[in-house]
């Protein structure tokens, strides 16, 4: 049977991931906790570019951490409380970004 071992190691990746997930979450309880309670903070699903921006948002405000801890906040937050970009695809405007914040390209 050929499935069984595609099925163990999908399950080994999985695992793998266990650890970066529970570190990601350490990072965002820390740094994201020091103002708010978890609930508070993520009552509101958002979009990979809505996270980025309350990120920049709260830097501005004086969050302090790493930019790898930044990082992992941001993927903690999409892969848990994000929202499919494609479903929120609604015209610009509105409150508008923050401008070239901290997981903005030169590029952008």
């Amino acid at each position: 049977m050929r499935l069984l071992p595609a099925v163990a190691l999908l399950a080994v990746a999985g695992l793998a991931q266990q650890p970066d997930l529970a570190a990601s979450k350490a990072a965002f309880n820390k740094v994201c906790g020091v103002c708010h309670t978890p609930e508070s903070a993520l009552a509101t699903r958002r979009t990979k570019a809505q996270w980025e921006e309350s990120i920049d948002k709260m830097v501005q405000l004086g969050a302090k951490a790493t930019d790898d801890e930044f990082a992992a906040i941001l993927d903690y937050l999409v892969s848990q409380y994000g929202r499919d970009a494609a479903a929120d695809a609604a015209p610009a405007g509105g409150r508008g970004g923050l401008g070239g914040g901290r997981f903005r390209s030169s590029s952008n």
